[in-house]
């Protein structure tokens, strides 16, 4: 299951149609970098940290890309000086948890797996090109 979260304080029932509503203000992710998005997230886990278990150095995302292809894009402790884009891989879903396990755990890193991503013709990360 995938949740995605615009807020920590609202109530979430029921269960959202694809797409995107350019006029919504409950969507704070939206058009942000990879930096601005690791910003966005410490700040909510600052101000909800009872329901925050993220400290905003790897996690996923998920885009207009992601709708098309059913790509995500990883990111872990990006910088402000590209917008993030030099710690992030295209990655497809399957290779989530793992990839930022092994990230988490030290046994590889995002130069590793740009660098395995990139050997691809689409510079996708896939099943298996994680070891």
């Amino acid at each position: 299951m995938t949740v995605f979260v615009d807020s920590l304080s609202e109530t979430y029932d029921d269960a959202d149609g694809l797409g995107y509503n350019d006029d919504s203000t409950s969507a704070p992710f939206a058009n942000k970098t990879p930096y601005e998005c690791s910003l966005l997230l410490k700040q909510m886990c600052e101000e909800n940290p009872e329901n925050c278990f993220h400290d905003g150095d790897i996690f996923a995302i998920l885009d207009e890309q992601s709708l098309k292809d059913g790509t995500l894009l990883l990111v872990e402790e990006p910088e402000e000086g590209d917008g993030g884009e030099a710690h992030s891989v295209r990655a497809v879903f399957g290779m989530a948890e793992t990839q930022m396990a092994l990230w988490v755990a030290g046994k590889t890193t995002i130069s590793e797996a740009k660098e395995r991503a990139m050997q691809t013709e689409d510079g996708i990360l896939r099943v298996g090109m994680d070891l």
